[in-house]
């Protein structure tokens, strides 16, 4: 049994392995030849790659360099830096000290720009630059002076002084002047000098000895003398006149020989016809020697024949008869005035006229220069091929100096601002002269007064009667010839003298270029401006008048308009006041009323009041406050985005219009006010993006804030404006045309005289309503030129400021809906002032009895009903 179990064990493990071995060999072998699977390979890592490299910026401007400014800040630009990284694109760019185009304040500035990639690297830009004020360099006080208040040393100031009691200042108040990159006073420097001559004794040449006493500068001392001759009294003046080193000095004393025949008298008095030549010539002189010593208590028309005399006599140097002149032009203005007449006035004239002539022919050759206090005359000689030919003149002065006139040949250069006045000559003015090489005389004449120029009445229509004279007078003659009717004119520039025009009037002061006339039909004078074109007001205070003709030249200045602008100001902020109080209750009421709102019209009405209301707004706030800086730039553009935007709607008022009155048919339009809002809203704003892109100074004015005048007003702000209400107004036409013509009149001619008055007054107030809507009161600002601007100007302030209580008192309060909810309103305040009344008059009550009376009294004061069926109420 044992044995049997034992081989069928054997017997089964071989067919076992037989089964095995014939079925899968190939199996088996593998299995027996498989090895150890290898170990699987280490995971690779991928390299760290660390950057290092700090981003580079491909443009840094560095140092900018020096920005010079004449207010205290500026607004600095540079091209801004920018950053790359080759191994990072995320790279910032973060700034700190300022942005370009920012207002800076005077000092050194330095702006960084940090690049900062992913890897936190970091590299840096820095701008420099510098923004320097220009000041005139600080006054020191004049001995025995003092400065007047603060010397801010900026553009445009003036630094007043003041000297101690005894002393007179000269040259006040000097103005700085500023030319990018200097800064200088435009005038010499004050200093105080004495007031006083001192006591003096002269020995005359006669022998006698005389003493003038103490004297103030500028006035003469007259001493009596007693003639040897005849025994009467006879006067030297002597004139007390400036000095740079001691203050004053005394001039040498006018002494004249004691007359032959006669007394001399206080007055001129005629030449008697039967005294010889010579006694009159004696006369003639005596009396001119009386007028010397004593000119104040002298009848001029006395003095212009005696004058005339002396210059046919030829009793006087020419520099005598000048000085007469002079000091006859120096007495008191008003004493002038009583003893002058424009007919003394042009006898003087002529006797200079004619006197100059007679120079002029009898120095062939040579030149005659006179400068006084209140003259300066100059006859000259100038060879022809100097012209074309600019002559610049100084002004009349006591201190004498023969090179008070300057030449420059071919008009090579320009009146630098240093002169009174300049004059260029143009080539033309040689062929009104006879044939030949003989030199040209050339007369100029400049007077620093009006006193010979007294216009008549009747002839003054022309200019204002607020005008007065900011300039000499300038006479220029050439001898020989009539120059009238050049194509090529004569050029005038004359120097303003601002310290003749009230602080308040500079502003608005208007220039006029005008010369004398004396017609043959008239016995006096005029200004006239007929020949003459006046140029703006340049920098240096310089006036360039061109004119086609020769003759004598002034500069007058029209006042009248700067007190007008005052009463102008203070309508305009007032008239916006009332205007955006009535906008708000305008677009309160519109917007609050549920059946107003849904409305097209009402709705563009809104739109019109809340770009008016944002107009009105900006424009009382922040048009007068050039300090903000970049927050006046802000106001600015501001008043050009809501300006257009008001004149937008307006055109759009005027398009429904169109639709409702004149077409009728087909006006339907879908989307109308998503369309009128990209033009009311969306236009303006275009415009204005563009104009800040191209021209971003036109805002950046320094004297109020709004566009400065030039290209870019004219184009976006002037042009849209005239266009839109130039359509206006060919829309109003149409419109009242069809509103009153254009209907069938039949009904209004059978109705009774009474309802035609009611018809007519409704189409007026139709017509002024249509008119508001449509602004045509603007076109009034377009209408303000010539003799009626002023006329103009208070239409367009009155009527443009007070748009908003118009536009309220038309269309809001005619209204039904609107009244119907004011009087709900006002009946709701009366019944809540009421209650207060009586809850005021109960205080004295009992603490239970008040709050009874008060719980009952509650629900019919104060209770506010938000809706009542189909009527709106406005919260």
């Amino acid at each position: 049994m044992p044995l049997k179990m034992s081989f069928f064990k054997h017997r089964v493990f071989f067919l076992v392995c037989l089964f095995l071995f014939i079925g899968n060999t190939d199996a088996w072998r593998r299995r027996r030849r498989r090895r150890a699977p290898p170990p699987p390979p280490p995971p690779q890592v991928a390299p760290v790659v660390v950057d290092t490299t700090a981003p580079t910026f491909t443009y840094c401007p560095n140092d900018t360099g020096v920005f010079y400014t004449s207010t205290t800040s500026s607004f600095v630009s540079w091209t801004t830096p920018t950053a790359t990284d080759d191994t990072d694109s995320s790279t910032t760019v973060e700034t700190s000290g300022g942005l370009p185009g920012s207002l800076f304040p005077e000092g050194n500035h330095t702006v960084i720009y940090t690049a900062r990639d992913g890897a936190g690297n970091t590299a840096e830009c820095v701008v420099i630059f510098t923004v320097s004020v220009l000041r005139c360099q600080v006054l020191t006080p004049p001995v025995h002076g003092r400065i007047v208040g603060s010397c801010s040393r900026l553009k445009d100031s003036r630094c007043e002084f003041e000297c101690e009691q005894g002393y007179n200042l000269t040259h006040n108040a000097p103005q700085c002047v500023v030319t990018v990159p200097n800064a200088s006073w435009d005038g010499p420097t004050p200093f105080c000098s004495s007031s006083q001559c001192g006591a003096d004794e002269v020995l005359l040449p006669n022998g006698q000895t005389v003493v003038f006493n103490r004297t103030q500068v500028g006035n003469r001392a007259n001493t009596p003398i007693v003639c040897v001759t005849n025994n009467h009294t006879h006067y030297v003046s002597r004139l007390c006149s400036p000095d740079d080193e001691s203050g004053a000095m005394w001039l040498d004393p006018i002494y004249q020989q004691c007359p032959i025949n006669g007394s001399v008298d206080s007055t001129f008095s005629p030449v008697a016809n039967d005294l010889s030549s010579e006694d009159a010539t004696n006369q003639t002189r005596s009396e001119l020697a009386t007028f010397i010593a004593n000119p104040d208590n002298i009848r001029l028309d006395h003095f212009a024949s005696r004058l005339l005399n002396a210059i046919d006599e030829a009793i006087l140097s020419p520099k005598e008869i000048f000085t007469l002149v002079d000091m006859a032009l120096d007495i008191n203005g008003d004493a002038f005035e009583e003893e002058s007449t424009q007919a003394v006035s042009d006898s003087i004239l002529s006797s200079v006229d004619t006197f100059l002539s007679r120079i002029q022919s009898t120095n062939s050759n040579s030149n005659f220069t006179y400068r006084g206090e209140n003259l300066v005359v100059a006859a000259l000689k100038v060879g022809r091929t100097t012209f074309p030919l600019t002559a610049n003149i100084e002004p009349p002065s006591r201190d004498a100096d023969d090179d008070f006139i300057n030449l420059s040949t071919n008009g090579e250069s320009e009146n630098t601002g240093e002169g009174v006045s300049s004059i260029f000559f143009p080539g033309e003015v040689l062929d009104y002269l006879p044939d030949g090489n003989n030199p040209v005389a050339v007369s100029v004449f400049v007077l620093d007064s009006l006193k010979l120029f007294q216009p008549n009445s009747s002839t003054q229509d022309e200019l204002e009667e607020s005008s007065i004279l900011v300039s000499p007078v300038l006479s220029v003659t050439i001898e020989g010839a009539k120059i009238k009717n050049l194509s090529d004119p004569v050029v005038l520039d004359f120097t303003v003298n601002r310290s003749l025009i009230s602080v308040g009037a500079k502003p608005e002061i208007i220039p006029r270029c005008v010369y004398w006339e004396r017609p043959t039909n008239v016995s006096e004078g005029a200004w006239s401006q007929e020949g003459c074109q006046t140029g703006p007001i340049s920098s240096k205070e310089l006036i360039t008048c061109r004119c086609n003709h020769l003759t004598s030249f002034a500069v007058l200045m029209n006042i009248r308009a700067a007190y007008h602008s005052r009463t102008l100001d203070t309508i305009s902020i007032f008239g916006c006041i009332a205007s955006i109080l009535c906008l708000v209750m305008t677009i309160g009421f519109l917007v609050g009323i549920r059946s107003l709102r849904r409305r097209l019209p009402q709705q563009i009405m809104i739109n019109l009041s809340s770009a008016l209301l944002c107009l009105y707004f900006a424009f009382v706030v922040g048009v007068d406050k050039p300090s903000w800086g970049l927050g006046c730039t802000v106001v600015a553009i501001l008043l050009h985005y809501f300006t257009l935007a008001a004149v937008a709607w307006m055109g759009v008022e005027a398009f429904s219009m169109y639709l409702m009155f004149v077409r009728v048919v087909n006006s339907y339009m879908p989307k109308m006010l998503l369309k009128s809002c990209l033009v009311g809203w969306g236009g303006p704003l275009l415009v204005v993006g563009i104009t800040v892109a191209i021209d971003w100074k036109a805002y950046q004015n320094t004297e109020y804030c709004f566009m400065n005048l030039g290209p870019s007003f004219y184009f976006a702000q002037l042009f849209p404006i005239a266009l839109i209400l130039t359509i206006n107004t060919g829309v109003f036409i149409m419109v009242i045309y069809n509103l009153t013509c254009g209907r069938k009149m039949a009904s209004m001619k059978e109705s009774t005289a009474a309802t035609q008055r009611a018809e007519l007054l409704r189409r007026l107030q139709n017509a002024i309503a249509i008119g508001t809507l449509l602004g045509l009161s603007w076109v009034s600002g377009f209408m303000a030129i010539g003799s009626a601007r002023f006329f103009f100007n208070v239409v367009f302030v009155i009527c443009t400021s007070l748009q908003g209580v118009f536009i309220f008192l038309l269309f809001c309060v005619r209204l039904p809906e609107v009244r119907q909810q004011m009087m709900l309103l006002a009946s709701r305040l009366i019944r809540v002032l009421t209650c207060r009344k009586s809850v005021v008059s109960s205080r004295g009550m009992s603490t239970s009895s008040t709050s009874s009376r008060m719980t009952s009294s509650l629900p019919s004061t104060v209770t506010v009903s938000y809706s009542a069926g189909k009527s709106d109420v406005m919260l």
